[in-house]
């Protein structure tokens, strides 16, 4: 019977582990200790906008959150539409130089985790049988995000290879 008891205490701890870790496992009736893990926030995205631009030819995720950084990292070459940086940051995901057409980048969402933004994208190489342009391409994606105050985190891509952009 003591057996039966003990494991039945061994398998609540098992399954309020996780929630407690979650919350923030608060020991003091305050609040959450500063190492429990963070929840992500959804981060609203506007303007979508997909291209090539050899202004963009070094690999990166990138938050830019002024009209100097705009402008001084090839940005506005390649996005050329006005910025409102009161509002708004710009995340950019760049593939940087690669050998052929083919290639495109997708920000399919971004969270907010603390202070930091982590950027999940998909980034698409072509197909071994797939016919592309034998050009040098420098494929990127932009999306509007309001100001949140943070600062660029995590970039956690998705590889696919030879799958349609999407629109």
């Amino acid at each position: 019977m003591a057996m039966t008891i003990e494991w039945k205490k061994m398998l609540w701890v098992a399954a309020l582990t996780p929630a407690a870790v979650l919350i923030g496992c608060k020991s003091d009736g305050g609040p959450a200790s500063s190492g429990a893990l963070q929840l992500a926030e959804p981060v609203e995205m506007a303007n979508g906008i997909a291209g090539s631009s050899d202004a963009l030819s070094t690999a990166g995720t990138y938050l830019i959150t002024s009209q100097a950084q705009w402008e001084g990292g090839g940005f506005a070459e390649a996005c050329p539409a006005p910025m409102d940086f009161d509002a708004h940051d710009v995340v950019v995901v760049a593939l940087g130089e690669k050998p052929s057409g083919g290639y495109w980048v997708h920000i399919d969402a971004i969270q907010q985790v603390g202070s930091e933004l982590a950027v999940q994208f998909t980034a698409n190489a072509p197909g071994e049988d797939e016919v592309t342009a034998a050009v040098m391409t420098y494929p990127y994606y932009a999306v509007l995000v309001p100001k949140t105050g943070a600062t660029l985190a995590v970039a956690d891509p998705t590889h696919v290879t030879g799958q349609p952009q999407p629109e």
